[in-house]
């Protein structure tokens, strides 16, 4: 299944969620979250996605009673996986559950969870929700990483409600930019409230202020600590 969603709509709370019931059942063992970057693989307390398909190939000829179980894998960060890599995964997972005609060894159930809207992988490589193929498994890596993606694939669940932004007519001004619908009226909102950091004025702080560059964040950072000194001063 896919669980999708804007930025502060509960993706992470559904993986949290989902931690929480296979821990009550004493089934974390058999759960393995992984997400296409470290970071986020840190977030969800997984492992990249390049690591667990390093783990399934070094395991998949060992043949012991505790090695590397797997009911249900989770693969955040979607937007960004590339067809080959869900390909290499079931590959990886028919080798290593010795099912080699089943899509991901037979596995019932896999989750993607991720917003499409948000970084595509690095070119060249092209996303596993962008059609390429017909309507079949192929032969390639790549054919059946966007097979199991388009043809496999039978439940989405949306997340529509955000719980993060508490500012409607931000988050109006976002979903414009996410969905590329921006207005003339969107942008002069936009332009007036345009704040420059080395003007040396700084933004309430009861309102978000967002910044393009890490620049400007360091630059914000030394206005309001030069400030703060001095009030102290």
């Amino acid at each position: 299944m896919y669980f999708g969603g804007e930025a502060g709509s509960g993706k992470s709370e559904v993986i949290k969620a989902v931690t929480t019931l296979a821990s009550s059942w004493w089934l974390l063992d058999v759960l393995h979250k992984t997400a296409i970057t470290g970071s986020a693989a840190c977030l969800i307390g997984g492992c990249t996605i390049h690591k667990l398909a390093q783990l399934l190939s070094n395991m998949a000829n060992v043949a012991v009673e505790d090695e590397l179980k797997i009911v249900l894998p989770l693969i955040d960060e979607v937007s960004m996986l590339k067809r080959k890599e869900n390909g290499k995964i079931s590959l990886h997972l028919r080798k290593k559950l010795d099912n080699h005609e089943e899509p991901m060894g037979g596995l019932s159930g896999i989750g993607y969870i991720g917003d499409l809207f948000q970084l595509p992988p690095v070119l060249p490589p092209i996303p596993v929700y962008h059609r390429v193929s017909e309507r079949s498994a192929g032969t390639s890596i790549d054919d059946v990483g966007e097979y199991i993606w388009h043809e496999l694939l039978n439940t989405v669940i949306l997340l529509e409600e955000n719980h993060r932004q508490s500012d409607p007519e931000l988050l109006r001004l976002c979903r414009a930019m996410r969905w590329g619908t921006l207005t003339a009226e969107n942008l002069n909102i936009l332009n007036a409230r345009v704040i420059n950091p080395n003007t040396g004025v700084i933004p309430p702080v009861d309102c978000v202020t967002v910044f393009s560059t890490n620049e400007q964040v360091h630059a914000m950072n030394s206005v309001m600590v030069t400030t703060w000194e001095a009030c102290r001063g």
